[in-house]
């Protein structure tokens, strides 16, 4: 079951507990935190405008002066700039045949079906807060990789560590993310509804897609999700990039001690829920490394809430993506 309500910030499933007294969102929103963590983990916040979030970001601090008695001293003041993150429309719509869910046993297996589309979205928007760039598909959100695409020239570029064992497009990285509002969190357009969004529509006759004209009687439903992913400070994140995860037990520690340096190179892990995020090879390798026995106090187990065992290094759960890839490029 997923932790609700970490560090006092609103998930996902809380609000959707609000909005629904009937429990139908909710159920979704549980669906959705249990098959994906990243969602569990996930703040969110409603943003300032109906497409998108305007974020203000102090860009300089006002300068002092040291004096003398006697001696004046100069007005100064910060400076600021102003970005917005916006907001993408991920839209899904089902149609079945009312013979079909009739005969399969009515409501449930209609309700079944639905499902699916809810693990979609899983997948779908996992791998989007990982790799959307809105530079090449306007439509989409602003993933994480887009902002940390290289090891220097980029604003940022500190906060991307190159693990340096990667030489093809078979590479995978390894995200610490510091999860806050002010910091790195999900938004949701102003006055709209948070999560995936679920209406049950009319039956009506639909094209059976022969190219005859033929129709049959379906029943309808459409899903949709308008979100995105705001980074307001981007010392929250840290991207270990370039990670061969073919060759991963062959370099010893080395993993170990790139994880220290992301560590640290975090703004902070004591204002925000700190999680480390890795693909299934990466995750495997730390467990068997959390199980050996020179490896005490660095790996260690917590099972939150009595489920399943987790990872920790450092204090900082790890928690498995499949929205991580392991054919990235090498970055440079």
């Amino acid at each position: 079951m997923a932790t609700i309500n970490i560090n006092g910030y609103a998930t996902l499933l809380d609000i959707a507990k609000r909005l629904d007294p009937n429990g139908r969102i909710a159920r979704i929103a549980e669906v959705l935190d249990t098959d994906c963590p990243l969602l569990q983990d996930m703040p969110w916040v409603e943003a300032n405008g109906p497409d998108g979030h305007l974020i203000t970001l102090r860009s300089s601090l006002p300068s002092l002066t040291w004096r003398k008695y006697n001696q004046g001293i100069l007005p100064t003041k910060s400076t600021t700039t102003q970005f917005t993150e916006t907001c993408g429309m991920l839209d899904g719509l089902h149609k079945q045949d009312v013979k079909l869910v009739a005969r399969m046993g009515g409501e449930d297996y209609r309700a079944s079906e639905d499902l699916a589309f809810v693990s979609s979205y899983n997948r779908t928007l996992e791998s989007a807060f990982f790799y959307s760039s809105q530079k090449t598909t306007p439509e989409q959100i602003s993933g994480l990789s887009p902002r940390l695409d290289a090891l220097t020239g980029i604003p940022y570029a500190s906060q991307v560590i190159n693990f340096g064992a990667a030489g093809g497009n078979d590479s995978s990285s390894m995200w610490l993310i510091g999860w806050a509002p002010k910091k790195v969190y999900g938004i949701y357009p102003k006055g709209s509804q948070a999560g995936l969004k679920m209406d049950v529509l009319s039956d009506d006759m639909v094209d059976d897609g022969s190219g005859t004209g033929a129709e049959f009687l379906a029943h309808r439903s459409m899903f949709s999700w308008q979100c995105g992913l705001a980074v307001e400070d981007a010392r929250y994140i840290v991207r270990l990039a370039n990670i061969d995860d073919d060759v991963i037990a062959e370099t010893g520690s080395g993993l170990i001690t790139k994880m220290v340096d992301m560590l640290h190179r975090i703004q902070s892990l004591t204002n925000c829920n700190p999680v480390f995020y890795a693909n299934r090879t990466i995750l495997t390798y730390l467990h068997k490394q959390a199980l050996d026995g020179t490896r005490a106090g660095q790996l260690t187990f917590d099972n939150p809430a009595g489920g399943p065992r987790v990872v920790k290094f450092g204090g900082v759960p790890i928690h498995q993506s499949d929205g991580i890839i392991s054919t990235e490029a090498p970055l440079t």
